[in-house]
């Protein structure tokens, strides 16, 4: 499953870098890449929830590691898309307000989830079970039951979260950086290669040891 997931996400990545931004707008590129991140987000979710981890250090795997990447995508685009919506175009000034603004979103989402944020980001392990893995169904005195906590998807959306605003902000921090030096195509579109690509191979050489 791991690694499966792991090659469908390297797919994604090359579609998404594969368009052609000639002749395209830029809300008609970031839906194109958001449509190909929710088609692959997806499919994995819906592969998840049928698969059964023979391993628990594999679920953990799964949901700590893999899947945030995909929803992470999928998020990352939805904030460029309402970025190209809500920011001024035509004062510089303004511009930059908004450009600030977004960043003092993002460290607003990290001061809520600053406990879990330094978890994930430190890799810490300690917790992985009661983050991570599903519920277990329990047999007790002749009672059958899922053992109830948290659902995993709840901290699988913040770790995704914290991918994703980790990303908009070295976009947010590169448009800044075009208006300090005062280049003409400030407002004109801009298409980059998907920056997770890179996470991703950093992933994959220091911490996905579970495949």
């Amino acid at each position: 499953m791991n690694e499966a997931a792991m090659h469908a996400y390297t797919q994604m990545l090359e579609e998404i870098n594969a368009i052609d931004p000639q002749g395209t707008n830029e809300i008609q590129l970031v839906e194109r890449c958001f449509n190909i991140a929710l088609h692959y987000h997806n499919l994995i979710k819906a592969n998840a929830e049928k698969h059964l981890f023979k391993q628990q250090a594999a679920e953990i795997c799964f949901f700590k590691h893999i899947k945030p990447l995909f929803a992470a995508t999928v998020e990352y685009y939805t904030l460029r898309y309402q970025s190209i919506f809500f920011r001024p175009v035509n004062d510089k000034g303004e511009l930059a307000q908004f450009w600030l603004q977004q960043l003092k979103r993002v460290d607003l989402f990290y001061r809520r989830h600053a406990e879990f944020y330094t978890y994930y980001t430190n890799n810490q392990t300690d917790r992985d079970e009661m983050y991570f893995s599903r519920p277990q169904y329990t047999v007790t005195a002749g009672q059958r039951g899922y053992h109830q906590k948290r659902s995993v998807n709840s901290y699988v959306h913040i770790a995704a979260s914290i991918l994703a605003y980790g990303q908009y902000r070295e976009y947010v921090n590169r448009q800044l950086e075009k208006l300090s030096c005062n280049e003409r195509s400030l407002i004109q579109p801009v298409f980059e290669k998907h920056v997770l690509y890179h996470c991703k191979e950093n992933f994959a050489n220091k911490r996905l040891k579970c495949l």
